[in-house]
């Protein structure tokens, strides 16, 4: 998160989509070279210091995989904070703004009605796909939508159990249950992660909007930082009150 100030006083940037694609083919090729690299230094060392082991490969594949996984992780937390995505979600003192290299993708202003909807489900129960499948089962997905005069602004973060509680109690947040629209049959897990169909008993429920949304969120959705997320969350709330309050 960036804030600014001058003559963008209480301008405040989201940066979205921390593990972009570019990221992540770099962090792929990272850890191919580490390995190795790491392979063959061990080699070269196990050969000089102890020849008596005679060919060390299997060892030195063996002490490859940690090191080459210790090294990428250190570089794709430095990648993280420097290498952005180009997306990112801009809140200023009158409008919040979904922007793409800077150009603005969608626009909101606070002084005008916003629709919200704003939902969390866990990631369990399902066949989980990309992303979410890096992301530990316990773990939550929180999402909000945003609606005003045809755009539309659709965020998301991953976070844990106990983060998860702390935006409860601040901020309540309808529950999606995953089981309600995947088919969870033994073909359906043979045939791979997939998006569903929302059956229209569902979109006809209580929770019908929220899956709408949720769909948006497949689509069009930006991630962002839980912290970065918890942020956006207060500054619509905190806007939208200061806007019926006048």
């Amino acid at each position: 998160m960036t804030t600014t100030s001058g003559s963008a006083q209480n301008t405040i940037v989201l940066n979205a989509d921390p593990e972009h694609a570019g990221l992540r083919v770099a962090i792929l090729l990272v850890l191919f070279a580490a390995t190795l690299l790491s392979f063959l230094l061990l080699q070269e060392l196990l050969t000089t210091h102890l020849p008596e082991l005679g060919s060390p490969a299997i060892l030195a594949c063996l002490g490859a995989i940690p090191l080459a996984l210790a090294v990428s992780a250190g570089i794709e937390a430095l990648l993280k904070r420097s290498w952005r995505s180009g997306r990112r979600l801009v809140i200023e003192p009158h409008r919040l703004a979904l922007q793409h290299a800077g150009i603005d993708q969608a626009v909101l202003r606070w002084d005008e009605p916003i629709v919200e909807t704003w939902w969390h489900f866990r990631l369990a129960g399902y066949q989980r796909g990309g992303r979410e499948r890096r992301i530990p089962d316990r773990w939550h997905c929180v999402a909000g939508q945003l609606q005003q005069n045809g755009e539309r602004i659709v965020a998301f973060s991953f976070v844990s159990p106990a983060k998860l509680e702390a935006l409860q109690r601040r901020f309540p947040l309808f529950t999606l249950e995953p089981k309600d629209v995947y088919n969870r049959s033994l073909r359906r897990r043979l045939e791979g992660p997939a998006r569903p169909e929302l059956p229209a008993e569902v979109i006809a429920g209580e929770a019908g909007r929220f899956w709408l949304a949720e769909r948006n969120r497949w689509q069009q959705g930006v991630e962002l930082l839980p912290g970065d997320f918890e942020t956006l969350l207060a500054a619509v709330r905190e806007r939208q009150a200061d806007a019926v309050a006048h």
